[in-house]
C-alpha cells in the first residue's frame, strides 16, 4: 500500500510491562465533525466481530439521526441490538462477547465466509445504492477538448470495436500510473476525469473512470463497476453500501468485456483472477445501474 495516501493516522500504544493473562481494554469513537455530510443522507459500514486473537468483548455503537432508515444484517453474530430512540437520535449498539480467534491459512476462503460480521446501511439493495452513486459521480465524468482529441487520436484508422477498445485499454493501463489520493470523500468518488487525465496517475476508480470516458467518447456505452475482489470473500446480498466494495472497473456492453484498468499486465480479455466471479455493481452517468 506504499502506493497509497490517505488521511487516516496511525496511533501506536505500547505496553511494555503487559503479561500473559492481563486484560486490555481499548476504547474508541469516529464523529463526522465537518459541517456537512459529503454523502448526503447515505450511511454505510462493515464491522468485522473477531481477529487473530481471542476478544472477550467487542462492542460497535452507531448513532444516526432519528430520521434515517437503517438496514442491516448480521452473519454468525448472535447478538441482538439494544437500540434506544430519542428525539432527535437513534442509538444502536452490539456487544459480542468471548469471541475466538480466527485462524487463517494461505488460500482460505475470504474473511466473511468464515467468521461473523456486521454490515449496516441507508440503501436495502444494490440497485437504489447503485441509482444513488451515479449521481454522486455525476459531476466527475466530464472530459475536456483535450481528452476528446486523445480518444479520437487513439482509434483513428482502426475498424472493428475490439481494435478500439484495444487501443485506449492499453493507452491507459500504459500511460498512467497507480497512486491514489483517497483523502475524505475521495475514498469512494473518483476525482473529476479531466484532473486524472492531467495527472497521468489514479487509483482504480479513477483509471476506471478515465477508460470509461476515452470508450464513451469514441462511441461506446462503456461504465464503471463496483467490485469486491475474490480475496475479501462472499457478502450476503443485502443491505448495500459502499463499505463492501474495494476495486473499481471498467464495463462495454457492446463487447459485454470487463476491463482492469490497474491490471499492468493482463491483455484485454484477461480479466485479473481477483475480479472473477464476483459480485458487482456497474454504473453508468446518465443513473443507469445494474446488480451481477
Amino acid at each position: 500500500q506504499v502506493r497509497l495516501y490517505y488521511r487516516n493516522r496511525n496511533l501506536v500504544m505500547t505496553f511494555p510491562s503487559i503479561q500473559p493473562g492481563d486484560l486490555l481494554w481499548m476504547e474508541y469513537r469516529i464523529s463526522d465533525v465537518g459541517q456537512g455530510n459529503e454523502f448526503g443522507q447515505y450511511f454505510g459500514d462493515f464491522v468485522p466481530f473477531g481477529d487473530s486473537l481471542p476478544q472477550l468483548s467487542k462492542q460497535y455503537t452507531l448513532l444516526l439521526p432519528a430520521g434515517f432508515p437503517l438496514f442491516l444484517h448480521q452473519e454468525r453474530l448472535n447478538v441482538s441490538p439494544v437500540v434506544v430512540t430519542g428525539r432527535e437520535e437513534k442509538v444502536y449498539r452490539w456487544n459480542a462477547r468471548d469471541l475466538p480467534p480466527l485462524e487463517r491459512e494461505p488460500g482460505s476462503p475470504g474473511f466473511t465466509e468464515t467468521a461473523s460480521y456486521l454490515h449496516v446501511s441507508t440503501f436495502e439493495d444494490r440497485d437504489a445504492m447503485g441509482v444513488w452513486y451515479a449521481r454522486f459521480t455525476q459531476d466527475q465524468w466530464e472530459p475536456d477538448a483535450e481528452m476528446r482529441a486523445k480518444a479520437a487520436e487513439l482509434v483513428a484508422g482502426l475498424d472493428s470495436d475490439a481494435a478500439k477498445v484495444r487501443a485506449i485499454h492499453r493507452w491507459v493501463v500504459q500511460q498512467t500510473r497507480y497512486v491514489g489520493l483517497e483523502f475524505g470523500v475521495h475514498g469512494y468518488l473518483p476525482y473529476k476525469v479531466r484532473q486524472v487525465y492531467a495527472r497521468r496517475f489514479g487509483d482504480c476508480k479513477d483509471k476506471a473512470l478515465l477508460m470509461a470516458v476515452l470508450l464513451r467518447q469514441a462511441g461506446f456505452d462503456a461504465a464503471m463497476v463496483l467490485v469486491r475482489t475474490r480475496d475479501n470473500g462472499e457478502i450476503a446480498e443485502k443491505p448495500a453500501s459502499l463499505a463492501v466494495f474495494n476495486h473499481a472497473i471498467c464495463y462495454v456492453p457492446e463487447l459485454d468485456l470487463f476491463l482492469d484498468g490497474t491490471a499492468e499486465y493482463s491483455a484485454m480479455d484477461e480479466l485479473p483472477d481477483m475480479d472473477q466471479g464476483v459480485r458487482v455493481q456497474i454504473v453508468w452517468p446518465d443513473g443507469r445501474t445494474r446488480s451481477l
